[in-house]
């Protein structure tokens, strides 16, 4: 995650259509990485909750 901001940083500011398909691409990243985080984690919570029904 902290590729894409550093590479946003390290953009100069008058490349502005650069910087900002980079920021977009980062943004994509995080986005994907953060749904994969969200998905597992519901993964673990059905699968708790299948098993332990009586703590939800």
């Amino acid at each position: 995650m902290r590729q894409g901001i550093s590479l946003v940083t390290a953009a100069p500011s008058n490349n502005r259509s650069g910087a900002i398909a980079v920021t977009l691409s980062a943004f994509v990243r995080i986005t994907r990485e953060t749904g994969e985080l969200l998905a597992s984690a519901m993964q673990i919570a059905i699968a708790t909750r299948c098993r332990m029904p009586g703590r939800f």
